[in-house]
């Protein structure tokens, strides 16, 4: 769905500026800034698609993260491996790593091996 001119201004206004601190959560969740910058990206791309369903008043930030949160599960679903105690199992050579809790998800770029 496109975004109107006064959409565009409001997003620009109010969502830039948190660009930083999603990078960061972005990168805690990584552990790599590459794959941060393309979760970002990707977040913030999704975020002024849809921006006309954000309802103004209620945390920008929380949206934000929440959307982050569905990119990262949508790369999951699409592209997994576990590493679990230091087991790692491969599919691919290029690899982005999410922490989560005791067990450390490795999501995969590419095709399987």
């Amino acid at each position: 769905m496109a975004v109107d001119g006064n959409l565009k201004t409001r997003f620009e206004a109010s969502a830039l500026p948190l660009m930083r601190r999603v990078y960061a959560a972005a990168l805690y969740l990584t552990e790599n800034r590459a794959d941060a910058e393309d979760l970002l990206q990707e977040t913030y791309l999704r975020a002024y698609r849809f921006f006309d369903r954000f309802v103004a008043g209620t945390n920008l930030r929380a949206w934000l993260l929440t959307i982050l949160r569905n990119v990262l599960r949508k790369f999951q679903q699409e592209h997994f491996l576990f590493l679990i105690d230091g087991d790692r199992v491969q599919f691919s050579d290029t690899a982005m790593y999410v922490n989560a809790g005791s067990i450390r998800y490795t999501l995969t770029r590419g095709t399987q091996a």
